[in-house]
């Protein structure tokens, strides 16, 4: 059974092209192409960036990157969460109801509640929109890429790093050469979630 990295070396071989002139057409850092090409995907920032680079590395290699992704999936494998059995009480005390204790009980569920919704909030993956240029359209050098992400996150369009303004928009330029292209957004927040946005272009002379 061949592996994603089996398959996306034995392409890059079969078409000649060095691990330096994927990542200039794919703007993806070589030593990425060449971890992915080991099946070593733990230097990768996630699995999140590992698709969406074995995407971007099978349309230019000319591979179903459907087919290519599922496999990546299947390579990189999930982890199983065993539940927690329940652990029964040799017996339950009768608790006599006051209504402090009932004022204390409530401020403690309000607490917990909130703490957890605040926890999850910031851990979720940012929000991350690109507005232009459209998914699919022919464009000219520079292309001018804008969108949207939260306030306080980090960016990275094909691993550069971008400022974003006070309300979370951005602008960034990029000089590329004539023929199709993948451009790649990562946003992410101060604990390491991550949103992935992956926008196909032509570009035109």
């Amino acid at each position: 059974m061949k592996s994603v990295g089996d398959i996306l070396r034995r392409a890059r071989e079969k078409q000649k092209k060095s691990l330096s002139n994927l990542a200039e057409t794919t703007h993806i850092r070589p030593d990425y192409i060449e971890a992915i090409e080991r099946n070593d995907f733990y230097i990768l920032p996630s699995h999140a960036s590992l698709f969406g680079f074995v995407d971007t590395l099978a349309r230019e290699l000319g591979i179903d990157a459907k087919m290519l992704v599922s496999i990546a999936r299947r390579d990189a494998g999930t982890v199983d969460v065993q539940p927690i059995r329940s652990i029964p009480l040799p017996f339950i005390r009768r608790i006599h109801m006051t209504p402090a204790l009932a004022c204390l009980i409530a401020s403690l569920v309000v607490f917990a509640g909130y703490a957890g919704w605040s926890i999850v909030s910031l851990r979720s993956a940012p929000a991350l929109t690109i507005t232009m240029p459209k998914d699919g359209t022919a464009v000219s050098s520079p292309v001018i890429v804008r969108g949207n992400t939260l306030p306080d996150a980090s960016l990275e369009i094909d691993t550069q790093s971008v400022a974003t303004s006070t309300d979370g928009s951005f602008v960034y330029e990029i000089d590329l050469p004539t023929g199709p292209h993948s451009i790649t957004a990562i946003a992410k927040n101060r604990y390491g979630a991550e949103t992935i946005k992956q926008i196909s272009v032509q570009v035109e002379k």
